[in-house]
């Protein structure tokens, strides 16, 4: 399935959510979730590591139209949903479904 990667998030009034270093994208979020540490996954393989590393390369680098499989659309929801706000998994998953 292919993503645009650099759609934005709203807020609730449907504004553009900004930080500092300007509009939240999806690529953003997926990439951050991909990256980061959780503490119920401690015993994290080398192996799943680097397959989220790559996962994270590959949107890094095409951002638009990225082609993914199911499964890795499944990972990304699932550290999304661990890692953000209902706010940004709502938006996140109706995005990663092209809701």
């Amino acid at each position: 399935m292919k993503i645009d990667f650099t759609k934005q998030l709203k807020d609730l009034d449907g504004k553009t959510i900004v930080e500092k270093d300007g509009a939240i994208t999806l690529k953003s979020i997926c990439i951050n979730s991909l990256m980061a540490n959780y503490q119920d996954e401690k015993n994290l393989s080398g192996e799943e590591k680097f397959k989220r590393y790559e996962l994270a390369m590959k949107i890094s680098e095409n951002g638009k139209d990225v082609d993914l499989k199911a499964e890795d659309i499944s990972l990304i929801k699932q550290l999304v949903g661990k890692a953000f706000t209902p706010l940004v998994v709502g938006q996140t998953y109706k995005m990663l479904e092209d809701k």
